[in-house]
């Protein structure tokens, strides 16, 4: 049956396949709900390192899913609305609709995540994503038939092509070194003693509801399409685009066609992968058996459609793109048989990021200069989770409490001026402020009224840039206090809190020129043709403001780079490569936002 429905790919389904989907998707917003299969189990790792009884009612299929999206330097990717881990929910459905095991004994879903919570959180980083793949590789018997999703970003540079764990870096004298070269991932694959591979590449993603705020997220391009699909022998590779092309994720995107309170969310690919597998009326009736294959072309049918399908509902709204899956390579002519008397495939451990400086002494640095996301969109990663050297961080010990430092104004007059820097951002970006309330989108037409409200948003604005003007007028003034600070962790707080603050400003003073723009209607035409009714606000590599405000980004920039480079191993030095990667510029560009 399952063959039999992949085969013919439908997307227009009737009324008992929408109300399904719906309630899956309602499924992903209830907390600790397991998701779906043989025996209603998740994919926890129930037993790790063992090498279980036979099992030979299974079937010899195994698969690995590796989602990264909450990069460190690179544009981060869409997991998806919701409390659920959707990637995670992807995974389940598609090892329950391909009777991948997923009992206690014998669950053969490797899920690595870094949208997962509680204890199947990890953090992807080059060496867990690594040891990972290589573990899952190597674990995989001859009878095995296996697949390895990558949903995160690829990268080709100087003639190579990579993978990126969630640390990876694309400038500096040691970028290669935070990469993952893709041809030491298809070693791995080649040794795999599995009798069909499948490796599926959800790569070069891009969520056009937000723009790309970092480097990352271009179109595919011909060399590294090359690079994907050019795997071993006998093995079976599905890109989600093509050359020219992004994979398509989104916020939020109700389609037609199906019922109103589904929404696709994330990566795009897994959405088509997470639906139910079409119904064919008077479809012949077929068995699957433990000897069948992974039904891979019948599947890249059905994607194929599903995919085009999703992107076709988001042009009308002004969030679509062409994005076309595509297969390349072949199956062996001839599988290995099964065999029920072999014991099932080991259930490894995930390897665990590198240890360092306690948790506890990382917060107390966080606490101190941690501030908001620049732009809503931006993930917030705990830095206290990263393994920092610890001969490192006893170089930044503090020498005084911050009860101590507030209260001796005096003494300590450069970490006080400090901490009000520190404390007026935080203010700034607040749940609740103006920052926060950032017009995401603006409805047509441009009227009397919208201005009205524009020009009273604006004064939140003003307020604010002459706020930071202030406070950039007093850590400027604190130069030589700076140079004469004896420590090193107020220096680094110092040197952080200056280029912030210069970095917000210019943000403030762009996104306060696009206001200014709506009032003067100097905006892009909309195209009637295309539903377009209104405009969305993404983000830009350039920005509108004038040359001081450019100014001033490129001095934050500078400041940001020197920080990362001064503070090597520290978490001011992480904390300032993302600032650095985050585009100031925004624009206004214009969509379909009617609701049908």
């Amino acid at each position: 049956m399952l063959t039999a429905g992949l085969v013919a790919g439908g997307i227009l389904y009737g009324k008992q396949i929408a109300a399904f989907a719906v309630k899956e998707k309602e499924k992903e917003n209830e907390p600790g709900k397991p998701e779906p299969g043989p025996d209603n189990t998740n994919n926890t790792n129930t037993n790790p390192g063992t090498n279980p009884k036979p099992a030979s009612g299974a079937f010899p299929r195994r698969m690995l899913f590796i989602s990264v999206t909450k990069y460190m330097y690179l544009n981060p990717l869409t997991a998806g609305t919701g409390t659920a881990d959707r990637p995670t929910n992807a995974a389940n459905a598609l090892a329950f609709q391909w009777r991948v095991p997923q009992d206690k004994d014998n669950n053969q879903l490797f899920v690595l995540s870094d949208s997962a919570t509680g204890k199947d959180e990890r953090l992807p980083m080059k060496n867990v994503l690594q040891g990972t793949y290589q573990e899952f590789c190597q674990t995989s018997r001859p009878q095995d038939r296996v697949l390895i999703y990558f949903g995160g970003h690829a990268i080709e540079k100087d003639g190579k092509a990579y993978l990126a764990p969630m640390e990876a870096e694309l400038d500096g004298e040691e970028w290669e070194k935070t990469l993952i070269p893709l041809d030491q991932f298809y070693d791995e694959v080649k040794k795999c003693k599995a009798t069909q591979k499948v490796v599926v590449w959800d790569v070069c993603r891009y969520n056009p509801e937000r723009g790309k705020v970092r480097p990352g997220s271009e179109p595919m391009s011909e060399a590294l399409y090359k690079a994907l699909t050019t795997a071993p022998p006998d093995v079976q590779v599905i890109t989600s685009c093509k050359a020219g092309e992004n994979a398509l994720e989104f916020t939020q995107l109700r389609p037609d066609g199906f019922a109103s309170r589904l929404v696709y969310s994330g990566s795009a690919f897994l959405e088509a992968v997470k639906l139910p597998p079409p119904v064919v009326p008077n479809a012949p009736k077929t068995s699957v058996t433990q000897a069948d294959p992974l039904p891979v072309a019948d599947w890249h049918a059905t994607l194929v459609k599903r995919t085009t399908n999703i992107g076709t509902q988001a042009e009308k709204v002004g969030s679509g793109g062409k994005q076309t899956v595509m297969l390349t390579g072949a199956a062996p002519a001839t599988l290995t048989a099964p065999d029920g008397t072999e014991k099932v495939a080991t259930r490894f451990s995930f390897p665990q990021a590198p240890k360092g400086a306690s948790q506890a002494e990382i917060r107390s640095v966080e606490s101190e200069f941690m501030l908001p996301p620049l732009k809503p969109e931006l993930s917030e990663v705990a830095l206290a989770e990263f393994p920092f050297p610890a001969d490192v961080m006893k170089d930044f010990a503090p020498d005084a409490t911050l009860g101590e430092i507030r209260s001796d104004k005096e003494k300590y007059k450069l970490r006080n001026a400090v901490l009000r820097s520190f404390d007026k951002l935080r203010e700034k970006w607040a749940s609740g402020a103006g920052t926060t309330k950032i017009r995401d989108t603006v409805n047509g037409p441009i009227n009397d009224a919208l201005k009205a409200a524009v020009k009273e948003e604006q004064k939140f604005w003003a307020v604010s840039i002459a706020d930071l003007e202030l406070v950039l007028g007093a850590l400027t003034d604190m130069a030589a206090e700076r140079q004469s600070e004896p420590s090193k962790r107020w220096q680094a707080h110092y040197d952080f809190a200056l280029a912030s603050v210069k970095a917000r400003l210019a943000y403030m003073n762009e996104y306060n020129k696009l206001l200014g723009n709506l009032m003067t209607e100097s905006l892009p035409p909309l195209d009637a043709k295309l539903g377009q009714d209104g405009y969305t606000l993404v983000a830009s590599e350039t920005l509108k403001s004038g040359k001081e405000i450019k100014k001033m980004a490129e001095e934050a920039q500078t400041l940001f780079g020197e920080i990362s480079a001064k503070y090597k191993g520290t978490p001011w030095a992480i904390q300032a490569k993302q600032e650095k990667a985050v585009a100031i510029g925004l624009n206004w560009k214009p969509a379909s936002l009617k609701k049908e």
